[in-house]
């Protein structure tokens, strides 16, 4: 049976036919997530393919038998849609210290 392949035009889809499949541990290598010399652990590899990503961006993954694989244009990607200016996702803090604010208004005005 053959497999088929989505859509390369897709957001978010490997491209099976033009990037070469890495595995998680592999990827934590590559010289773009290196910071300070050092490799940052599979695991949070693993957190950034979950379903909530990191920060709402996930990392591109397809699974290969018993092992998660991605590849450096998808991990390329995904540190671009990080970095992305135009769609700014507030951090938790921020959202606390807004909601704080927010409810010592109302409280104030009562």
């Amino acid at each position: 049976m053959a497999m088929q392949v989505e859509d390369t035009e897709t957001i978010g889809a490997i491209d099976l036919s033009d990037e070469a499949l890495i595995s998680l541990k592999e990827a934590t290598k590559l010289k773009a997530l290196c910071r300070d010399g050092r490799s940052p652990h599979v695991a949070s590899l693993y957190r950034w393919a979950a379903p909530f990503g990191c920060r709402g961006v996930r990392l591109e993954t397809i699974r290969v038998g018993a092992t998660l694989c991605t590849s450096e244009q998808a991990v390329l990607r995904f540190l671009e849609r990080l970095n992305d200016p135009s769609d700014p996702t507030p951090s938790t803090r921020a959202r606390q210290t807004k909601q704080s604010k927010l409810q010592r208004e109302v409280t104030a005005h009562g």
